[in-house]
């Protein structure tokens, strides 16, 4: 095995279609940082019992989860149901993954206010 690439972290899903085959990318390729986001068909933080074991396996071995990237908060500032879902639902679930994996980077859209938002959609 060659020596790991230092400070150098990849998307998983760039590298693979399929978590099992990113994670043999990336041990062949020495490559110890990943960022996640999307897991097969998937975005994080939804992730099967299978995938979230191969990942605490793959932390336990030296992996370092560097950042999650759940897509949340990408629109518009008056779609307040879904910000109130990601708020409630999909932020904390990928808190603690992020906890799980030490992972000390969480990636999120900014918000964006369109010409056809009312005046108060900030409430």
């Amino acid at each position: 095995m060659s020596r790991p690439i230092p400070h150098i972290a990849v998307v998983t899903d760039e590298v693979a279609t399929t978590l099992p085959e990113a994670l043999t990318w990336c041990t062949q390729e020495s490559v110890r940082l990943v960022e996640l986001r999307m897991v097969g068909p998937t975005r994080i933080p939804t992730l099967s019992a299978i995938d979230k074991q191969l990942l605490d396996d793959a932390h336990r071995d030296g992996l370092q989860i560097t950042g999650l990237s759940p897509g949340i908060f990408k629109g518009s500032v008056g779609d307040t149901q879904t910000i109130r879902h990601e708020l409630d639902t999909v932020l904390p679930a990928t808190l603690e993954l992020a906890q799980r994996w030490s992972t000390p980077t969480i990636i999120v859209f900014g918000f964006e206010r369109f010409e056809t938002d009312p005046a108060d959609a900030s409430d």
